[in-house]
């Protein structure tokens, strides 16, 4: 078996890994949540520029029942909420899926983390036992040595 050192630096690499997984699943989920929700305000400000011009070109030409179906139809292509607009709908999709990549591997190096360290342990207490044995006989040579027994 490797020594407890081997396994621990082992460990302390998995464990630094699950860090930094940790650490991307909250930069990721930072900008899923701007790319949901951080955008509802511009959306708004920006429907409420497309329905003031609706209303300013309705009230510029009156008596034109086209043109005011042209308006209407120009005011309904506005966006509701982020959630509503494909790009971005597919972009917080994706955000998702890697969200979800990310927690797999540091669930991955989670487990290979306590895996690596159980062997620490194991090793640990054989090199324990190991030296125990170890001093067991010296003492043992010892007392043989001056007639001790």
């Amino acid at each position: 078996m490797a020594s407890s050192s081997y396994y621990y630096r082992l460990y302390k690499e998995k464990k630094n890994e699950v860090e930094k997984y940790e650490k991307w699943i909250k930069q990721v989920e930072k900008i899923r949540t701007q790319v949901i929700t951080g955008l509802e305000d511009e959306i708004r400000v920006v429907n409420q520029k497309i329905n003031a011009l609706v209303e300013d070109l309705k009230a510029a030409v009156k008596h034109n029942a086209k043109f005011a179906d042209i308006a209407d139809d120009i005011g309904d292509q506005t966006e509701y909420s982020a959630g509503r607009d494909s790009q971005l709908s597919k972009t917080a999709s994706s955000l998702q899926d890697e969200l979800m990549r990310l927690g797999e591997k540091k669930n991955n190096a989670h487990s290979a983390a306590q895996s690596y360290y159980n062997q620490y342990l194991e090793a640990k207490r054989q090199e324990e036992e190991e030296r125990e044995r170890q001093r067991q006989e010296a003492l043992d040579r010892l007392k043989n040595a001056f007639g001790i027994n």
